[in-house]
């Protein structure tokens, strides 16, 4: 089937895959296609996944509820290795204490 749908046999028009498909129309994330990551967006979800639980998150925290589909593993992978849009070279736990300072910081005002 992802032949026919790549190739364009079968009466299809070519130029799509399953995993294309199953994302349009079934919601389903395409592993080859996935979203850029920015560091920015990484810290928002952190300081919300902190409001909702009063702790900060690790590799296996889970899903990410700002994100459908993403997971923290997921986002440390990236940050470690790189690729999805961010240079690599970082960590989760880095980022974390990034946050960690400057939440300690906002709240002694």
């Amino acid at each position: 089937m992802d032949a026919a749908l790549v190739m364009g046999v079968r009466g299809l028009p070519g130029g799509s895959s399953l995993a294309k498909l199953l994302a349009e129309h079934r919601g389903v994330r395409n592993k080859q296609a996935l979203p850029q990551l920015a560091t920015e967006q990484i810290r928002e979800w952190i300081e919300a996944y902190h409001e909702r639980t009063g702790e900060w998150p690790k590799p296996g925290s889970g899903l990410i509820p700002e994100s459908p589909g993403e997971t923290w593993a997921a986002v440390n992978t990236a940050l470690a290795r790189g690729g999805r849009g961010l240079p690599g070279g970082l960590s989760l736990y880095g980022v974390v204490c990034e946050c960690r300072e400057v939440t300690v910081f906002e709240s002694a005002d």
